[in-house]
This record gives structure tokens, sequence and C-alpha cells, in this order.
């Protein structure tokens, strides 16, 4: 594997980023979610792996579960306790970003 501070990491087409993941699965709000008291909405993995192949995810779980599909051409990129949150898109602003935008 080949660590994102080597220059060909830029390169990659395929990367394992590790660091805290929250993972949706489903909507949140459905009614049987609601009524269980449980949410099976998502999964939540406080040492995750998140694997990207031509900017899609492919693959998410816990540490040490994606390892397998790594190659020598694979990106390594530890973002250490970060949350990654895979396909969140925030698209809100606030009035003091308006001008950088």
């Amino acid at each position: 594997m080949i660590s994102l501070h080597d220059p060909a990491a830029l390169f990659m087409t395929r990367q394992l980023h590790r660091g805290a993941l929250l993972h949706i699965l489903d909507d949140p709000s459905r009614e049987d979610y609601l009524a269980e008291g449980s949410n099976l909405s998502y999964e939540y993995f406080a040492e995750g792996e998140l694997l990207v192949e031509n900017g899609i995810v492919v693959g998410a779980g816990p540490r040490g579960t994606l390892i397998s599909a790594a190659d020598s051409q694979t990106a390594l990129v530890d973002h250490g306790d970060a949350l990654l949150m895979p396909g969140f898109i925030d698209t809100h602003v606030h009035y003091p970003q308006l001008d950088v935008i």
C-alpha cells in the first residue's frame, strides 16, 4: 500500500480510508425503526474503514475487514479519529461564508 503522503497517491484509483465511520444504510425516520426503539438505519464504527475505487464507495466496515481488498496499488489514508461520513453532502452555508462563495 502507498501512504497518502506519497505523491503517487494522487494518481491512485483505489483508496482505503481509516477513521471513525458513520455509514447511513436507510431512512432513519422509517416507522418500523421508530416503533422498535432501535435504529437500524446506520452503522457506526469507532475504528472503521472505507474502500473507494474511482471515486465510488465499494466497501465500508470495521477496521481490518477491508484490508484484504487492498493491494500495492491502494493508497492508505489514515484520518486518525476524524469522522468519515460517506455520501453526506452538506448543502447549507452560513452568512460569513457568502463572501468566499
